[in-house]
């Protein structure tokens, strides 16, 4: 049972580093794709 709660912990614990780290790798894609899309439209 022990076991099971610390895979439990781990997966979850690792769920929340994936997305700590993808939200912000994904807002910077988009600030730095932002700008070239603005020149191309002007």
């Amino acid at each position: 049972m022990c076991q099971y709660m610390t895979e439990i912990n781990l997966v979850t614990v690792i769920m929340l580093m994936v997305e700590v780290v993808l939200i912000p790798l994904c807002f910077l894609l988009r600030m730095l794709d932002e700008p070239p899309m603005k020149l191309s439209v002007l």
